[in-house]
Order: C-alpha cells, then structure tokens, then sequence
C-alpha cells in the first residue's frame, strides 16, 4: 500500500513491553487532509535491567 504523505505531524513512541504495541502516525497527504494510520510496532523490552 502506497501512502500520499506530504508532511509526518506526530508519532507515538513505542511504549515498555515485550511484544508487539499498538501505535499511531499523524500526516498531512499531498491534498493538505490530515490521515492518522495504525499499525504494530515492536515494544522496548529490557532483559535483567539492561
């Protein structure tokens, strides 16, 4: 799937979990239509403290 995107407004940062986490990216398409897309993006996970 291709994406019309002029300008990037915001993106959720990935939040502390070990698995994949729901997040959102907020754009702005050629036409000046702010769009917002779902999708799954991999959790910081940190292991013994490190």
């Amino acid at each position: 799937m291709k994406l019309d995107i002029a300008r990037v407004v915001s993106v959720t940062p990935p939040i502390r979990a070990c698995k994949a986490v729901p997040s959102r990216m907020t754009y702005e398409d050629s036409s000046g239509t702010l769009n917002t897309l779902e999708y799954q993006v991999m959790g910081l996970c940190r292991n013994n403290g490190s």
